[in-house]
């Protein structure tokens, strides 16, 4: 498969996950630590760090993540919950390079503190892809994308349809 479309496939499913979190019901997902068996060479390798299960919305996210990232779909998921702790989402990260997954995709539990991992993946060729939440790097050459709200350009908009919506009194 060619490098474009795989790359295209990818975001396209790490969109949809996110667009499908608010509907996915949270009936009891099992969060593995680590799925780990024997790939087949026409699967997509996906290496998936989740902040944690602290939500409602979170549980959700992950469920999405684990049932559009299925064989039938054409990936296998490597699934890491990092229990809300940047180092255990670190040691992930530098665990999905060492198996070469075909993609990184986080959503980072803080904003510092990347630069290191996220060079190694970058040196190690194996695009990221950051999902909900960003991070604070002095080069953004450094993830591939970045998929969620920009709840700062959102402000002012708000503030502009609000201000339509509510007209004072003349």
């Amino acid at each position: 498969m060619k490098a474009g479309i795989k790359a295209g496939r990818i975001v396209i499913t790490a969109l949809l996950v996110l667009l499908l979190t608010g509907c996915a019901g949270t009936h009891g997902v099992e969060q593995p630590e680590d799925t780990r068996t024997p790939v087949d060479d026409n699967l997509i390798v996906v290496g998936v760090s989740q902040v944690g299960s602290e939500s409602v919305w979170r549980t959700a996210n992950t469920a999405s993540i684990q049932n559009i990232f299925t064989k039938e779909n054409g990936y296998f998921l490597i699934f890491n919950n990092a229990r809300q702790k940047q180092e255990n989402q670190i040691k992930a990260l530098r665990s999905f390079i060492s198996q070469r997954v075909d993609y990184i995709v986080f959503s980072p539990i803080t904003e510092d503190g990347w630069d290191t991992v996220l060079q190694e993946a970058k040196d190690a060729q194996i695009p990221v892809i950051l999902i909900d939440r960003k991070v604070n790097v002095p080069d953004d050459s450094l993830y591939t994308t970045w998929i969620g709200s920009d709840f700062y350009k959102g402000r002012p908009d708000g503030r502009n349809g609000a201000g339509r919506v509510f007209k004072a009194p003349k």
